[in-house]
């Protein structure tokens, strides 16, 4: 058997410097796709927490409106983005602030916000009796006195990380007023 003894040369050895700076190239894009990927979706979760926070905040405020406009007597006084109705001998009101982006509740002498972040709400209100026998169209009432059902509609956006009206969402609820004959 033949030993031999075997060397490289010494320009063999190393790395060359184009394919240093291929690889070097190589590790750049995967570190940037990876940081791509990872900003992308902690931005995801922070709109889905977002969405999650708001839709919550807007089913709140509809089942407290819910809750009131069931048991009220009727109806004082309504606009597209105003609804007030009769307690007792008290009036219950909700207001929409544009300016602060807030539905207000006044009930007595004390009002407090009872929705933020909401850029739209609108009250619909219908008659008493649904025509033409289908359940769910009720016409336009024309009169606070004759309603016996009332739509609200609500509209809310937020902006996160600077970026407008990212996170929208719009709830609806067709309540009907129990005590009404």
């Amino acid at each position: 058997m033949d030993c031999k003894v075997t060397f490289t040369k010494r320009r063999e050895a190393a790395e060359s410097l184009p394919s240093a700076v291929v690889g070097m190239g190589v590790a750049s894009l995967l570190f940037a796709a990876l940081a791509a990927v990872y900003l992308y979706s902690a931005r995801s979760f922070v709109d889905l927490g977002n969405y999650m926070e708001m839709d919550g905040n807007a089913r709140q405020a509809l089942d407290v409106m819910s809750a009131d406009i069931r048991q009220a007597d009727g109806i004082s006084a309504y606009s597209t983005n105003g609804l007030t109705l009769k307690v007792g001998t008290n009036e219950l009101a909700y207001s929409f602030d544009a300016g602060q982006r807030r539905i207000n509740r006044r009930f007595e002498s004390v009002t407090r916000p009872l929705l933020n972040d909401c850029d739209d709400v609108r009250y619909d209100v219908f008659d008493r009796n649904p025509t033409n026998g289908v359940y769910d169209y009720y016409p336009e009432s024309t009169g606070a006195t004759n309603c016996k059902l009332v739509q609200v509609t609500v509209l809310c956006t937020r902006s996160v990380f600077g970026r407008k009206a990212n996170s929208t969402t719009l709830q609806t609820a067709k309540i009907v007023i129990r005590k009404q004959r």
